[in-house]
């Protein structure tokens, strides 16, 4: 059994990551419910939903791409590979299917105006 101040702090780090998202997101990218269908997901120890919102929504990702402080866009995407361990926990074909999405997110994603020599270059690192 887990104990329940490692869940405490997993919550907390996954609460802190959509908030902070939340915020970063180009405004017109992010979608209107993004924080309380995430925060939803987090209460519910739903690691699946949490990963689909968050990689199906334009706003987080680029969120992540976009942050002038690397470490931010680091930790971000840590916690992101957390969430998939757990969700290949349970099942690993759900997993891959986030992978793939997540890399497809990050690939595709065009972050409208913030091409900067830094922002490309922080998403090569990523990649």
């Amino acid at each position: 059994m887990v104990s329940s101040t490692l869940v405490t702090v997993a919550d907390d780090a996954e609460l802190r990551l959509v908030t902070y998202l939340g915020e970063t997101a180009p405004s017109h990218m992010l979608s209107p419910n993004f924080l309380q269908e995430c925060q939803g997901y987090i209460v519910q120890g739903d690691a699946v939903g949490l990963m689909r919102t968050i990689v199906n929504d334009a706003g987080a990702i680029a969120s992540l791409l976009t942050t002038p402080n690397t470490d931010e866009a680091i930790s971000g995407f840590s916690l992101l590979a957390a969430l998939l361990d757990r969700v290949g926990e349970t099942d690993p074909n759900e997993e891959a299917m986030l992978s793939q999405s997540l890399q497809n997110a990050v690939v595709t994603l065009d972050c409208s105006g913030s091409s900067t020599p830094e922002n490309v270059l922080a998403k090569r690192r990523i990649l």
